[in-house]
């Protein structure tokens, strides 16, 4: 029986995390280095230089090239739920784009702007908005047109997250050495994203480790004190993402900071024993997008 086979880009600033699947089994997976000054403030400044060396790698090491699934780094993009009075589709498209420049201050044309309608009533829209510096997309773009390849779909790593958390109530923690993310996941979508960039004091595993655990104290206040009448439930779980999570003692350190327990993500997938679960989260949310 014919098994699609995927692979999945995973753009994680100073590195480049691939992984393939066959069907819903993990196959392979890589990490590649980028050389430092090809990256820099969530772009990629020498895009054709990172395209070569992804070309490279996926020939070395024989990834399928066919179906492409690709995300990029979120620390600038800016992610919204927003309402909108129910108006004809072919409206839609304006009345968001000024929605969010109403809300979220940012010169014309440098922004690209993305949603999904979340719930439809007959008095009112609500709309679940990603709104991503132009030149961040573009040089991303850039880098794998000079690979040689055209992704059916790109994302924004931390709306994988969500998939490979695969739980309806979450609050994701992802720790990487250049930045946080904090998602808390509410009836399966995306309520609030944290992300922020990790630079100066915040260098070493342990301030690292600190700076999440603040954050996630902060998001998850902030959202109960919101939602008074609908506060997160105290069996919610924090799911451990990124490779500053992809050890047993961290994942032991971050629980003794915050209020919830953490576990590893759970997603509907198959891979083997020593695949690093907590690093791939993104890879692993990306493949479900073609399965």
């Amino acid at each position: 029986m014919f098994e699609r086979r995927i692979t999945t880009i995973s753009f994680e600033g100073p590195l480049v995390r691939l992984m393939s699947t066959r069907g819903d089994r993990v196959e392979q997976w890589t990490e590649l280095p980028l050389p430092a000054e090809a990256v820099g403030d969530g772009s990629l400044i020498e895009p054709a230089v990172v395209g070569d060396l992804l070309k490279q790698r996926l020939q070395a090491d024989k990834y399928p090239r066919r179906n492409i699934v690709a995300s990029i780094p979120g620390h600038r993009s800016i992610i919204r739920t927003i309402r909108l009075p129910a108006i004809e589709a072919e409206l839609l498209a304006g009345a968001v784009e000024r929605k969010v420049r109403q809300e979220i201050p940012m010169p014309p044309g440098e922004m690209d702007i993305a949603w999904q309608t979340i719930e439809r009533t007959e008095d009112e829209l609500r709309l679940f908005v990603v709104a991503t510096p132009r030149r961040i997309i573009d040089s991303h773009v850039r880098a794998l047109q000079a690979a040689g390849l055209r992704p059916k779909a790109l994302d924004i790593n931390a709306l994988a997250l969500v998939s490979s958390a695969n739980r309806t109530e979450a609050v994701i923690a992802n720790l990487e050495n250049d930045g946080i993310t904090v998602v808390i996941v509410w009836q399966g979508m995306p309520a609030i994203v944290r992300t922020a960039p990790l630079t100066g004091p915040a260098a070493t595993d342990e301030a690292r480790l600190e700076v999440l655990a603040q954050e996630i104290t902060r998001t998850t206040k902030f959202y109960n004190e919101s939602r008074r009448d609908l506060p997160l439930p105290e069996e919610t779980a924090i799911v451990a993402t990124g490779a500053g999570l992809a050890d047993r003692s961290q994942i032991e350190r971050l629980a003794s900071r915050v209020s919830y327990r953490v576990i590893l993500p759970n997603p509907p997938m198959d891979y083997p024993q020593d695949f690093p679960l907590a690093s791939y989260a993104v890879n692993l949310g990306l493949a479900q997008k073609l399965l």
